[in-house]
């Protein structure tokens, strides 16, 4: 009895001295000791030795050192701790990987938006203008980036971008690139495109007409005829425009030899004159444009003598 109490407090003093050894951080740093397993095994090996009736006074063989449960459980402390700070790694490069994905996507939409492609808000229209009136044709574009807007006119470059490569000094920019040209001319009519400079261009296109009132160039004999009673005479009057211009007879004072009051062609026959058909006959040319153009002709009839 005496030397299974000694054994016991034998086990109790070596497990006390295991847990002062075996003693990591304390609760100061963090963790718990965990030194009792030798103590177990010392008592239940004293017990095993008292139940089989073994009362040598020779010491039972003594526990595995301490210190190489000691070592063993830091060894698995220093492998949970390394997983844990390798699995941090792994989440905070995960998320940093999201950000610059995120980042990534941004930055290509921001590229998107500003390389939007430049478009025509513009349409191509057809115009007319009066002589003398000033013509301004719209190009207005969406988004023209650093794209060159460039105004043609057939092979004939008139703008590049803010420079005016025309000589015509009515010619200029207005209203960031709408084209104007001041006192128009008939020679103003036709095709004006505005082009955007790309690898495909595009481009609109303009239709310019000019009206021009009517202007008489031509009526019979410089307006002067001499005609002998009985033969016909023809009485023609001729005018420019645009739109070409009608024209209209009249009769100075008095109806037209038919009765009528006007008469509409270029040409006006008159069968068979006598001295009540002669006077002056007015040729009136009119387009909608401007003031009417008129020109007289008057008619002199040559009785025979007897």
């Amino acid at each position: 009895m005496e030397i299974y109490n000694r054994r016991r407090l034998e086990a109790v003093s070596g497990a006390a001295v295991c847990e002062s050894d075996d003693e990591g951080p304390t609760a100061h740093g963090g963790t718990v000791s965990s030194g009792w397993c030798g103590v177990e095994s010392r008592i239940n090996g004293g017990e095993k030795e008292h139940q089989h009736g073994t009362l040598s006074s020779t010491p039972s063989a003594p526990t595995p050192a301490c210190t190489d449960s000691v070592a063993s459980r830091w060894k698995i402390r220093g492998r949970i701790y390394h997983r844990s700070h390798l699995h941090l790694l792994l989440v905070a490069a995960v998320l940093l990987t999201h950000m610059l994905v995120n980042i990534r996507i941004g930055e290509a939409a921001s590229q998107i938006l500003n390389k939007a492609e430049p478009l025509f808000i513009s349409r191509s229209e057809a115009f007319k203008f009066a002589v003398g009136d000033t013509i301004t044709l719209p190009c207005e574009v969406a988004s023209p980036g650093t794209y060159v807007l460039a105004w043609k006119r057939g092979i004939a470059i008139l703008t590049a971008g803010s420079v005016k490569v025309t000589p015509d000094p009515r010619v200029r920019l207005v209203n960031g690139y709408s084209l104007q040209i001041r006192d128009a001319v008939p020679q103003d009519a036709g095709d004006y495109i505005c082009q955007i400079a790309m690898m495909d261009p595009r481009e609109i296109t303009h239709h310019v007409e000019i009206l021009v009132p009517p202007k008489i160039t031509h009526v019979t004999s410089g307006g002067h005829l001499q005609v002998r009673k009985g033969s016909p005479v023809r009485l023609e009057c001729s005018a420019t425009g645009n739109p070409m211009p009608n024209i209209t007879w009249t009769r100075k004072n008095n109806l037209l030899p038919n009765g009528e009051e006007q008469f509409t062609n270029p040409v006006y026959v008159i069968e068979n004159m006598d001295r009540h058909k002669g006077g002056t006959y007015i040729c009136t040319a009119n387009n909608g444009v401007g003031q009417v153009a008129t020109s007289q002709i008057i008619l002199h009839v040559l009785c025979k003598s007897t």
